[in-house]
């Protein structure tokens, strides 16, 4: 029996080896290539060029192609779309016995070349002759035969392309993207088996003008696609690892992987009719891994579960990748972790990220912005900042706060420091730019440069208020904020206690209260603005008390400075509308009063030349020679209101140094400090003062003027000089016809130099 069956194997392996050797000899397979290139022209609007033949029974079938070129209608091969070289297709003899033939298709350098023109049509849809008076087949059930049976592979089938080419060019966008040399193997694919897969290759992408994609990958893995017993896909499987290390990745100047930076994909999951699951997801970039798990069930009415995590992105390994972070000079460490859930139409998001010893340079600030430490939690509709504090230099900052409904942000944050140095944070100027600014003459601008300057003003403005208004969002927004600052240096000054409170709602923002001790006093403040109208409209109020006036000008208005001394005390009250200032002086308006006690002021201390003055008047001079007016005040209290544009002095009254001394003023400053004051100096004057200056009081009533700037102030005194003189000259011409009269006996004489005006 055994020596039947091995002569039976005999014979047979005769006849196969025989056939190998006859076969070839008597049969060409090129008398069909013009059957085949004929079955191309008619269903293909396309060149075909089909290259030798070639047939061999050596250990199985073997079928060659020397070459072959698909190319666009009429370019004779010169505008291809497929071409291929060494073309071979192998099923073994052993594969051939086992009942299921190992098919192996490999290819030598085949090339894709497709091209988009102008009319966005591609050189593979030109191809297609679609055959309209044939009647469309209906389609085939999913996943069975057309007998109703299992779809089933009775065969394995390879694929192996060495040296590959692909070319996608844009005629539009003037783009090209390459894939060169690249290797693609797919091994023993056929059904509810594991079959293995490669691919190599070296990338150049140029689709966008700022992205560059350029370098070797290599993605390779396995995997299984497995069918019902009675038919049809039941799931798939793929796990596989994509290495893209090797590529270049340039985008702007904002993201630059160089070819050696790690950049790796590791994915495992299988997908059925309705469902996917996540067993991995691990992506790698530099030093730092993000991790995915999940699953995504049912389909039709998807519902998902995923678990994204990441390591720890060390910045001073990433600021060789994100240019920004090398701007900055980006240190720390930041982590972050995010869990989905629930169906698609509503999700749940929750998760944290947590930032560790940042610091960077900030623009703008001096000192290193140091020692950033956050943890930032969020959900669906809530964002929470918790434990967030950083310093620069000597001063610190904390913050906690939160936002929820994101539709109608509701925001909350609280803001402390111990120490806020505002002036070694921001740079400062020399001593020496700070004297050559000082003595710069201001040069005011043209009225037709001014009215432009407005007008750039207020389109600054009116843009951003505008995206504003119309933005549902920022028109929902309902903010409050705190600040608290145990000590504030700003412009050489030291604010203590700082406590505030700002809100934002109804597109109306709100400074409730604002309370500190500055310069030697206290001070208190409210204000808003209301972006509702077309012009923002705003309000001031507050009070303040004990406070260096002199300390608190310069600080606040360098060019005020040695102009007014004292304790202060106010109460005020402002509003208004408009952007520029032009608007702004013509609708603000305010009132209040203040008082000041033990100072001087630089408008007074004009009043030092009354003295001259009053030397130089006729008649006045050995009576007024010894009157002493400075420009110091015991108390000096008025009201005031603002309104076009003026800053009106309304009922001044001041007490001054010089005993029994005083003087009243009215005037105004406007809001180029161009200054005007009026009203009477009171000063003892002895017995012998006339009557058109003697007071209720009998003090020496004095009339003056005082213009120029406010922080230049000058004396006008013609007006009042003469009044003085013809005060004095009055009264000594009275006294001389007093003389006179008594000399005189004629009554008729006596009575008419009675009626002469002095």
């Amino acid at each position: 029996m055994l020596k039947k069956l091995g002569i039976g194997i005999s014979v047979i392996f005769g006849l196969f080896v025989l056939a190998a050797i006859i076969v070839p000899l008597f049969f060409d397979a090129n008398k069909f290539r013009p059957q085949i290139e004929k079955i191309v022209r008619d269903n293909l609007n396309a060149d075909f060029e089909l290259g030798n033949l070639k047939l061999s029974l050596w250990g199985g079938l073997h079928i060659g192609v020397e070459k072959m070129v698909l190319s666009e209608k009429g370019s004779g091969g010169k505008r291809p779309l497929v071409s291929m070289n060494d073309a071979q297709l192998v099923i073994p003899i052993s594969s051939l016995f086992s009942g299921k033939p190992d098919i192996t298709l490999s290819v030598q350098r085949p090339s894709i070349q497709i091209v988009s023109s102008a009319d966005g049509k591609t050189n593979v849809s030109k191809i297609s002759k679609a055959d309209s008076s044939a009647p469309a087949a209906p389609p085939a059930p999913q996943g069975k035969s057309s007998s109703g049976g299992s779809l089933a592979l009775p065969f394995e089938l390879s694929f192996h392309i060495e040296d590959g080419y692909f070319e996608f060019s844009d005629q539009k966008k003037g783009t090209k993207t390459e894939i060169k040399s690249f290797d693609f193997d797919l091994k023993k694919f056929t059904l509810d088996t594991p079959f293995g897969f490669s691919f190599k290759s070296d990338l150049d992408i140029k689709e966008l003008k700022d992205l560059t994609l350029r370098g070797h990958m290599v993605i390779e893995g396995k995997a299984g696609i497995y069918m019902k017993a009675g038919g049809g896909l039941d799931h798939v499987n793929l796990e596989t690892q994509a290495d893209l290390s090797g590529i270049l990745i340039r985008y702007a100047k904002m993201f630059d992987k160089a070819e050696k930076v790690p950049l790796k994909l590791a994915v495992k999951l299988d997908v059925s009719e309705k469902n996917l699951k996540i067993e991995k997801g691990h992506f790698v970039v530099a030093d730092a891994s993000v991790d995915t798990t999940g699953s995504v069930n049912n389909f039709d009415a998807p519902i998902i579960n995923l678990n994204i995590a990441s390591s720890k992105f060390v910045f001073d390994h990433w600021q060789k990748i994100v240019a920004p972070l090398q701007d900055f000079d980006m240190k720390g460490t930041v982590s972050f972790n995010i869990k989905i859930s629930g169906p698609t139409g509503n999700l749940a998001f929750a998760g944290n990220a947590t930032a560790n010893d940042i610091s960077l340079k900030a623009p703008g600030i001096v000192p290193r912005i140091s020692d950033f430490n956050s943890n930032l939690s969020f959900s669906n509709d809530t964002v929470t900042l918790a434990g967030a504090s950083l310093k620069m230099g000597v001063s610190d900052l904390s913050v906690d706060g939160s936002v929820k409904n994101f539709s109608r942000p509701i925001i909350n944050f609280k803001v402390k420091s111990a120490l806020l140095d505002v002036d070694s944070l921001l740079p400062q100027k020399s001593s020496d730019q700070e004297k050559v600014e000082a003595q710069a003459e201001p040069q005011k601008p043209s009225a037709a440069g001014q009215q432009a300057a407005n007008v750039d003003i207020e389109k600054a403005a009116a843009g951003p208020i505008a995206t504003m208004k119309k933005n549902p969002i920022a028109k929902g927004v309902d903010f409050t904020g705190t600040l608290q600052v145990a000590k504030l240096r700003v412009h050489k000054a030291e604010i203590t206690n700082l406590n505030t409170e700002l809100t934002f709602k109804d597109l109306v923002v709100s400074l409730k209260k604002a309370t500190a001790t500055a310069f030697g006093g206290s001070m208190a403040m409210t204000s808003s603005i209301d972006f509702r109208d077309s012009d923002p409209g705003y309000s001031i109020g507050g009070e303040v008390s004990g406070l260096d006036v002199n300390a608190a000008m310069t600080n606040q208005m360098p060019m005020m400075k040695d102009t007014l001394f004292g304790k202060g005390f106010a109460k005020f009250s402002m509003n208004g509308s408009g952007l520029s200032k032009a608007k702004v002086k013509q609708a603000l308006k305010g009132s209040g009063n203040f008082r000041l006690e033990n100072g001087t002021w630089s408008a007074l201390k004009v009043m030092q030349q009354i003295g001259e003055k009053l030397n130089s008047i006729p008649g006045a001079k050995d009576k007024l020679g010894s009157v002493i007016i400075t420009g110091k005040f015991r108390h000096l209290k008025s009201d005031f209101n603002i309104a076009s544009g003026n800053f009106n002095i309304v009922n001044m009254i001041a007490e001054m140094e010089e005993a029994n001394s005083g003087m009243t003023g009215n005037g105004h400053v406007d809001f180029d400090t161009n200054l005007n004051l009026a009203g009477k100096i009171m000063v003892p004057g002895g017995g012998d003062v006339p009557g058109e200056l003697r007071g209720p009081d009998g003090r020496l009533t004095l009339p003056y003027e005082i213009a120029c700037m406010a922080n230049s102030p000058c004396l006008k005194m013609e007006g009042a000089t003469q009044v003085i003189a013809k005060a004095y000259l009055k009264k000594e011409g009275g006294q001389a016809v007093k003389k006179v009269l008594e000399k005189i006996d004629n009554p008729q004489v006596q009575d008419l130099l009675k009626k002469l005006s002095f």
